[in-house]
């Protein structure tokens, strides 16, 4: 009897540990590049393993990234080896040949992902902002901007904030994080919330 709890202990340890246990390659996608983090949690310990970011601009036409595409998130898999691949979900763009580019980078990286024996989700821009503590614009900031500097000044300041705001809260969060690319940034936030919500 004995025998068959400290087994039955050891298999829900087990369980718990796998649970605590994550890591993440998180994916920030654009039709110019692909931004990217590997983030580990172990129990109450994250940190940030990678951090990069591969340019798809110089890249003229759709099947060339997806080639790109089809070969860098394989490598990047299997040279990580994570257990959990998360990528942003794509939002509506006005420009409606910018949407359908980047819905057809979107999928397939997920496929990509799919492939290869790992959880695979996405997660909405408003989700894991919203789970980091960011602050959206005001329309009141931006008043108080376009009285102090002007509405063509204001958009700048404004477009400015709505980037810089996840730089600072990571900032804030990871030591040593020296970190400027805005992209970059975004792949390590994203992380950082399916390590925590995985």
């Amino acid at each position: 009897m004995g025998r068959r709890n400290a087994s039955s202990r050891d298999g829900i340890m087990s369980i718990l540990d796998k649970l605590n246990n994550a890591k993440v390659l998180s994916i920030d996608p654009s039709t110019k590049s692909i931004a990217f983090a590997v983030v580990l949690k172990e129990k109450i310990n994250i940190s940030l393993c990678a951090k990069g970011k591969i340019n798809l601009d110089k890249l003229d036409d759709i099947q060339s990234k997806l080639k790109c595409i089809g070969s860098v998130i394989p490598e990047l898999i299997e040279y990580h080896k994570p257990t959990h691949v998360v990528i942003e979900q794509t939002i509506y763009i006005q420009n409606p040949q910018t949407t359908r580019l980047l819905s057809y980078i979107v999928g397939h990286m997920l496929g990509c992902a799919l492939m290869h024996n790992v959880k695979v989700m996405d997660v909405g821009p408003l989700e894991w902002k919203r789970w980091l503590g960011y602050k959206s614009v005001s329309k009141v900031e931006i008043n108080n901007w376009t009285k102090e500097f002007g509405e063509k000044e204001a958009k700048k300041i404004a477009s400015f904030e709505r980037k810089n705001r996840v730089k600072n809260i990571l900032d804030s969060r990871i030591s040593n994080l020296n970190e400027s690319d805005y992209d970059i940034i975004d792949a390590i936030a994203i992380g950082l919330w399916a390590a925590n919500n995985h």
